[in-house]
């Protein structure tokens, strides 16, 4: 798998600043740790995958990239072993979960807590697992339904028991080590496996970080202290500061303190993403604000994930090829198809768990809404503060009745539920429209196959997931944000590659203006509060316009419809695993190079 060019260059060109290494270690210290991470030798290292979901803890789509990684980096380093905490409270969680490898001690925060360790396979990937009592006690479905506090101590002791349990008896994982820890809850490592190889449980090591997130967690010096005495301000300062300044600005939270900690530039999930973080105004002047320092100078790099789904084409390589040639005849009967299946499903499925309702013509039976009538389906974790939900009701409410039907599936995490209340409001007023299920949906894999287009309209978006409707036959309309500008071709501006629509707001102000506008608006109470701001209803316009386009598209443009169903899969296999795992392994090259 080639890499690309540009990449490559950026890591040739990459320079090492040790600023924060000479803030917290001497420099005798920092010689032990260049020659530890210069020890590794490639072809025996192991990657430790560090990441707080698994199979009994998923949260979102962090768990489904440990699930696909993973396999594609062993097959170019010699071991991959993925390290994770158990939650054993969690729906999911069986009473172990998997063969006990034994225990080891775990200081943390002044006293020693026995941790057990466990291990299972899965995909031919070794998946290590370990508990301590006192810890990882969530409850409900995910591993983050715990308070922020919570969740730092959690990070922060999994953190702690990294080092010790590479080390123990039965993991053998001392030395040749590259430690690829996951967001903010296991950032701390950066600290840890360095505190490790100074004390001299592990000799030969590395970290390097994958933000799949924007978010962040303060880190006082009180919670700091449960991992090392190294607390004064100086040593965790922003920047040194001059001598003579009375006092000192200090690094304030979980990212601020161990990203320049790491032995690599730091890596999130897509190449444009990358660009955002130090560009676009809701990251730059609100999540991130506090990182632009720190992600200039650690460098930064975008490495797309793969699929989601298995590669299978959606469509007969004959009805693609003839739609490359202008007949789409085949390709809108196969298409048509998986329309009939997903409005039988529709048709039969009336789950308790729903709000709203699809009707024909007054009538429950789907299977004879008009062939010219779309049905759009959104799917996707509720969060407010990402996905875009709310976006796609207000714009229902300003398209007019009966030209579409929409299916919206939401995961709805624990503390949003308000955010629903809206949704009702939409359903009432757009009777036979709009259905919303709210809980498990049996026919999702026919309503994505049978749906006209899928709507992301995230206000924010590392990766996105418009490669799995691609994989099941499915255009896109989108927000012009992160890895969806990489994912989906713009019908408008490409017409003979389109894979979808894409759409973006108008800007209002400067940065720092459209910065407190986005504060105004995550801060709003209500999904109704925010249409208080100019930014938020050009937000609102521009999905409108977009959703008014795709209608349009599919009713009146079948040529142009069939066209585009025939590049969805070509489209989607420009990402995959094994580009991702060669662009980690030469991360992990240059997380060990002088």
């Amino acid at each position: 798998m080639n890499i690309d060019g540009s990449f490559l260059s950026f890591l040739t060109n990459w320079s090492r600043d040790d600023w924060a290494l000479r803030q917290l270690f001497s420099p005798d210290e920092i010689r032990k740790l260049q020659d530890s991470r210069c020890g590794i030798h490639v072809k025996r290292r192991t990657v430790v995958y560090l990441v707080y979901e698994n199979h009994f803890a998923r949260g979102g789509g962090i768990f489904a990239v440990a699930r696909h990684l993973p396999p594609s980096l062993s097959r170019r380093n010699s071991r991959v072993v993925v390290l994770s905490p158990f939650h054993p409270e969690l729906s999911d969680a069986p009473r172990v979960p998997g063969d006990r490898l034994g225990d080891v001690s775990v200081g943390f925060a002044g006293s020693d807590w026995r941790t057990d360790v466990y291990r299972y396979r899965s995909d031919g990937i070794e998946w290590i697992l370990f508990h301590a009592d006192g810890f990882f006690a969530a409850q409900g479905d995910s591993p983050y339904n715990q308070p922020n506090d919570q969740l730092l101590r959690n990070g922060l002791f999994a953190s702690a028991a990294v080092p010790n349990i590479l080390a123990m008896r039965g993991v053998d994982l001392a030395e040749d080590v590259i430690v690829h820890a996951q967001d903010w809850q296991l950032a701390a490592t950066a600290l840890t496996v360095k505190q490790a190889v100074l004390d001299g449980r592990l000799k030969t090591a590395a970290v390097v970080l994958t933000s799949h997130n924007p978010y962040d967690c303060g880190l006082s010096r009180e919670a700091l202290a449960a991992l090392t005495d190294r607390t004064d301000d100086a040593q965790w300062a922003r920047l040194a500061p001059p001598m003579h300044e009375a006092t000192i600005d200090r690094r304030a939270t979980v990212y601020e303190c161990m990203m320049p900690l790491m032995d690599a530039p730091v890596s999130t999930v897509s190449r444009q993403y990358a660009r955002d973080l130090v560009s676009n105004p809701l990251l730059t002047a609100h999540f991130a604000d506090h990182l632009q320092q720190v992600l200039h100078r650690q460098g930064l790099v975008g490495i797309d994930n793969g699929l989601f789904l298995a590669a299978r084409s959606p469509f007969s390589r004959p009805s693609i090829q003839q739609a490359a040639r202008g007949d789409v005849r085949a390709i809108l009967r196969e298409k048509t198809d998986k329309r009939r299946k997903m409005l039988r499903a529709l048709s039969d499925f009336r789950p308790a768990k729903r709000l709203g309702f699809l009707r024909d013509q007054g009538g429950w039976d789907l299977t004879g809404l008009p062939d010219d009538v779309p049905v759009l389906m959104m799917f996707g974790r509720l969060d407010p503060a990402q996905k875009g939900f709310d976006l796609l009701a207000q714009a229902i409410r300003r398209l007019p009745p009966n030209r579409a039907k929409f299916v919206i599936c939401p995961l709805v995490p624990a503390g949003v539920e308000t955010y629903l209340d809206h949704w009702r409001e939409v359903a009432c007023s757009r009777p036979g429209d709009v259905v919303v299920y709210t809980g498990r949906v049996e026919p999702y894999g026919a309503l994505m196959a049978g749906a006209t287009f899928c709507v992301m309209p995230s206000l924010h978006e590392p990766f996105g997931a418009a490669t799995e409707p691609y994989l099941m036959g499915t255009p896109v309309v989108a927000a012009a944000t992160g890895g969806l500008i990489q994912q989906v071709v713009d019908d408008g501006r490409h017409p003979n590659q389109a894979t979808g629509l894409l759409y973006e707001h108008a800007c209002h102000g400067s940065i720092a203006d459209q910065g407190l506008q986005w504060q105004q608006i995550l801060g709003s109470p209500t999904a109704a509060a925010r249409m208080h701001s100019g930014l938020y209803v050009s937000l609102v316009n521009g999905l409108t316009t977009a959703l008014q386009q795709a209608i349009e598209l599919f009713r009146n443009r079948p040529t142009d419809y069939g066209r585009m169903l025939g590049r969805l899969y070509d489209q989607a296999l420009k990402f995959s695993w094994e580009k991702s795992a060669a662009e980690y392994s030469a991360l992990y090259d240059r997380a060990s190079a002088d």
